[in-house]
This record gives structure tokens, C-alpha cells and sequence, in this order.
């Protein structure tokens, strides 16, 4: 291993979808300066180190491609790269078809399609699907009343809290379905769904209605002292400078200070706040907690939003698969035998709602409802039949009724436009 700067005649580009949580790569990383970043085998701890390397636009020395050029693994993902280009996309579409351009707002909201299709109000009459959607509308409100109006937010939160338990009470399959069948795109989806993913894993562990509670409001508030900064960190391909890495790490305080501005100073709340980006091993920040010094809460949000961000995409790569996100959560589980990690399966389940996979038969299915009495035989939708063809109507069926079963993940799925509404409430 060598940490001097070198120049960069000597050194080439790598796919930055090599960067794996859990994972080395077998040769130093410099960035595009030519300065030393990342030793050889190094193994990636978090999303938040792969992130800040990705930024750097890492390269390697052209004298370790050469003799790396018989690793097909490495070949083959750094070929898929550089051959398929960017797939970002400046909108999201939730069923219809429509294009739907995200607002210009420095912060990267925008109005979700979710809220469309089904009767207005928060009770008996209004769906899951529909709930989510209006709490993402109502994100970019709370947090401009933080700044702007703490009693206001404090009423806000309390009425978006108890809207998550409307969700938690009404459908939590089709919960799950809708985080994993929209695409994240902006911080006021992700804030909403990591209340409502840690919502139902709390409730998983065990934890009273009470305790709940506090960790819905503080995953909605976990970003809030830095909602441009994570803008900036997810949209950007360029190198991040040091200060605003130092302001992204600083970002739990502040949100944990907005609170308190607010006249909200639980301490179950401000742990989870505060510490969500601590980890088991040490690496973490703020305070570089260890294991069991990391309170629950906050090893419940923590866990939460790595997995959204893993599945989410990011502008310096492409998002993962549910299902090797959800090895990544067993490995970490697995590493530090911990059972929180691996409760978080069983809450959202070993084939969550919202995602696609495709038959052995060759259909292609959505996946509807977990099926209690059997984790791998869900209730799914066709969408695609095995001869291409789009399917003309959605119906969930018992997938332990058929002939066959899952055999990988489907990609493609979200290319269909398929309109949640058509599956849950």
C-alpha cells in the first residue's frame, strides 16, 4: 500500500458500482486529484463511506488493471458501467404515465401521485396509498415550520405521527408495497418512509404503541437540520469538499437543536436523532458509539435508513435490489449478532410487498401480501406473462397455489407503470 499522491497519468476511472458495503477491492484508491483515499482490501463499513468515496471519482493505478484483467467479476461489472450510461431520471411516475417533473426547490421536494385516484380526508375513507402520498405533500410544510413557526411544527408532527398509525393500523403490506414500489427521489419521501418502515419494525420487535411513537417523529426529523446538505450529497457526482462533509456529520445535532426550539426535547427521540448514524463497530458519528452504547431507537432508525438509501438511487450509483439489501442488513446482523438487524426482515419480509420478481414459469409479479404461514410463498399480482405481454387486469392470488415459484428479482418492473392504487387501499 502506498499513501503517496501519484500523477494521473498513471491512474484510471472504476466503476463506481464497485463500491459494496461489506466488500474490498484488491488495490488502492486515489481520487481525481491523484491523492490517496482508500487502501487495498479495505472493506466498506456504510453507505455514508461508500458515498463520500464515489465522490471523489475514485481511480486506480493502471499498473493494478493490468493485473486484474483476468477478474471477471470486476470486468464485467466496470463493463456494464461504462456501456449502459446514466440512467437518472429528472421525474418519477407513480402509475399513470405521466411524467411528473419534480419541483425546483433547492431541497428536492415534489408532489407525490400517490394522493390521486382515491377520496380526500385521513379516515375510513381514504386508502394507504392515499395517506403516504398526502404525508409526502406535507413533508416540505413541517420543515419549513421548523424554521419558520416551532409551535406549528410541533402541532404538524403530532398529526403526521398519528397518520402513520392510521397506515400501521389500516394495511402494513400495502405500506411496504408503496415504499418499494416508488422511486425515491427526494428527502420528503425518503423522511416518510423511514417513519413508516421504522413504525412497523418497532412494532415488530415489540415495543409498546408509546415507544413507537417517538421513533416515528424522530425518523421523520432525523434530516431536518440538514435537508439541503443530503439534497446535494444524493444529486451530486462531483467531489464533495471537506466542509460540507463536516456539515453532513454535523447534521443530527442540528436537527436535534431544531427540536428543542420546538419544545421537543424527549430524550428517547433526541438518542435516535442523535445517533442514527452510529454503528456497532465504532465507525459511526458523532461520538463513535460501539454496540451496546448505541440506544435501541436509534439503531432502529439507523437501520432503517441505510436500507432505503441502498434501494434508492443515488446520482453517483445505481440503487440496489431489495433482495441484496436485505442480505447486506442479514450480513451486518450475522457481524455483530444482533438481533435488530435481523428482526427487520421478518417486519418487511424475506420477498417485501412492492417488489418484482420474476416466475418460474417466466411471469413477471408484483408482490401484494406476505402470507403468514408461509414467508416464501407470498400473494402476488401478474403483471407480465410469460409470453411478454402485459397482463389486463391485477388480481392478487396465493402464489402457494400455483405450480410455480420465485425465481430472481425483475428489474424492469417499474417500467410497467403500475398504478398502486390497483393493488392496495
Amino acid at each position: 500500500m502506498s499513501t503517496k499522491n501519484v500523477s494521473l497519468e498513471e491512474l484510471e476511472p472504476i466503476a463506481t458500482s464497485l463500491l459494496t458495503v461489506g466488500e474490498s477491492l484488491p488495490y488502492d484508491l486515489y481520487n481525481s486529484k491523484g491523492k490517496f483515499i482508500s487502501a487495498k482490501d479495505y472493506i466498506f463499513k456504510n453507505e455514508m463511506e461508500i458515498s463520500m468515496v464515489a465522490h471523489a471519482k475514485p481511480m486506480r493505478l493502471k499498473s493494478d488493471s493490468t493485473e486484474l484483467n483476468t477478474n471477471s467479476k470486476l470486468q464485467a461489472a466496470s463493463s456494464k458501467e461504462q456501456n449502459s450510461g446514466s440512467s437518472s431520471k429528472n421525474y418519477v411516475t407513480y402509475g399513470s404515465g405521466e411524467k411528473l417533473s419534480p419541483t425546483t426547490t433547492e431541497y428536492g421536494f415534489q408532489k407525490s401521485r400517490l394522493t390521486e385516484g382515491r377520496a380526500e380526508g385521513d379516515g375510513a375513507q381514504a386508502g394507504v396509498v392515499h395517506i403516504i402520498g398526502s404525508l409526502v405533500d406535507e413533508f416540505p410544510v413541517l420543515y419549513d415550520a421548523f424554521y419558520e413557526d416551532p409551535l406549528k411544527a410541533r402541532e404538524l408532527l403530532n398529526d403526521i405521527v398519528k397518520k402513520i398509525f392510521t397506515i400501521l393500523n389500516k394495511d402494513v403490506d400495502a405500506a411496504i408495497g408503496v415504499i418499494h414500489i416508488s422511486e425515491i427521489q427526494s428527502q420528503a419521501e425518503h423522511c416518510v418512509f423511514a417513519a413508516t418502515l421504522a413504525a412497523i419494525y418497532a412494532r415488530t420487535i415489540g415495543y409498546p404503541d408509546r415507544f413507537v411513537k417517538l421513533v416515528a417523529s424522530a425518523a421523520i426529523c432525523m434530516n431536518l437540520g440538514a435537508i439541503k446538505l443530503h439534497h446535494e450529497l444524493n444529486s451530486s457526482d462531483t467531489e464533495l469538499s471537506e466542509g460540507l462533509l463536516a456539515e453532513i456529520r454535523k447534521h443530527s445535532e442540528a436537527s436535534v437543536d431544531l427540536m428543542a426550539k420546538a419544545g421537543i426535547r424527549h430524550p428517547t427521540i433526541n438518542n435516535a436523532i442523535l445517533h442514527h448514524h452510529e454503528r456497532p463497530d465504532g465507525e459511526g458519528y458523532p461520538k463513535g458509539l460501539h454496540s451496546q452504547e448505541i440506544p435501541d431507537e436509534a439503531l432502529i432508525i439507523g437501520i432503517v435508513d441505510t436500507y432505503l438509501a441502498m434501494i434508492g438511487p443515488r446520482a453517483y450509483r445505481k440503487k440496489v435490489q431489495p433482495k441484496e439489501a436485505l442480505k447486506q442488513v442479514l450480513f451486518e446482523g450475522h457481524k455483530y449478532d444482533n438481533d435488530f438487524y435481523t428482526t427487520f426482515i421478518k417486519a418487511i419480509g424475506v420477498y417485501p410487498a412492492g417488489t418484482f420478481h420474476e416466475l418460474t414459469n417466466g411471469e413477471v409479479v408484483v408482490i401484494a401480501r406476505r402470507d403468514p404461514s408461509h414467508a416464501t410463498k407470498p400473494q402476488v399480482c401478474t403483471i407480465m406473462g410469460a409470453n411478454g405481454e402485459s397482463a389486463s387486469n391485477i388480481t392478487i392470488q396465493k402464489l402457494s397455489a400455483g405450480k410455480h415459484s420465485i425465481k430472481a428479482p425483475h428489474s424492469g418492473g417499474r417500467g410497467l407503470q403500475l398504478n398502486p392504487h390497483n393493488i392496495w387501499k
